[in-house]
């Protein structure tokens, strides 16, 4: 998809190292930390009671233990809400949970590290990621072809010069001085001052709504001597218009010191 230009393959690579990078999130981080809450014994398969609470003390921790007894006295805690609402009850969500290993603080230690790495694996993933993104964006544009690859803008040319400023500048950039080297030159654009031009589509806009607005307050009448002056004012602006830009093409009046110079081959944009 490189003649699409490099935003394609660019944003198809970002998406596959999107991808990497949740999966080595989930190898190095989430994996453990699954396994480690689902063998965690804080939460209880149901709210414990005064009568079954002796027959599930031996399937928790001891810190486990002691929440369910603080649960069964009804005990508040440090910050003296009711600590029956703090009874992590077991199902399908909060088994795999990180509540379900809070008695084990060591298991908690561990996966802070697995986190750590995650974090080290993903620094140098992005590394290759930014690498890998202009050694892509660099093949594109050496198997893309654009007119920017054989084209230069030359700006500070003198004005007001009695010449043909194609026919100079074809000379003086068609020879390398330094090194005599030939180069071919395809086309030269010369840029010119369009505020004129500018100025005039302006009032042929100007006509036209003004045409708009009286053919509806005529009636779509074209008949109308007000609609055919409207229209003999368009046609002599339009005249204007045309002569003043085959003026800008055969004269130099209007050159504004800017030229573009297409070369027939990629060399050519090296000679500055």
């Amino acid at each position: 998809m490189n003649f699409l230009g490099a935003g394609y393959p660019l944003i198809f690579n970002y998406y596959l190292y999107c991808i990497i990078i949740l999966i080595i999130l989930f190898l190095s981080f989430g994996v453990y930390g699954i396994y480690s809450n689902k063998n965690g014994h804080f939460c209880v398969t149901q709210a414990p009671t005064s009568s079954n609470t002796s027959t599930s003390t031996n399937n928790i921790s001891s810190q486990g233990l002691r929440r369910l007894l603080s649960f069964n006295n009804g005990t508040t805690n440090e910050t003296g809400t009711d600590s029956n609402e703090d009874v992590c009850i077991l199902d399908w969500v909060t088994v795999i949970s990180i509540a379900n290993k809070l008695d084990n603080p060591d298991d908690e230690q561990i996966q802070n590290y697995f986190a750590i790495i995650a974090e080290i694996l993903i620094i140098i993933i992005l590394m290759y990621f930014r690498k890998h993104q202009r050694q892509i964006n660099n093949l594109v544009d050496e198997q893309t072809n654009t007119p920017a690859d054989y084209t230069i803008m030359v700006s500070g040319i003198p004005i007001g010069l009695k010449c043909d400023y194609e026919i100079e500048l074809r000379k003086l950039f068609e020879t390398d001085p330094k090194t005599q080297k030939k180069y071919s030159v395809e086309k030269i654009n010369l840029v010119h001052n369009t505020m004129e031009i500018e100025e005039f589509e302006k009032k042929l806009k100007k006509v036209v709504e003004r045409k708009k607005k009286l053919l509806i307050k005529k009636s779509f009448n074209f008949e109308d001597q007000d609609i055919v002056k409207i229209d003999g004012e368009f046609e002599e602006i339009e005249h204007e218009l045309n002569k003043l830009r085959m003026n800008m093409i055969t004269s130099n009046e209007k050159f504004a010191g800017i030229a573009f110079i297409s070369f027939s081959t990629e060399d050519g944009i090296f000679l500055l």
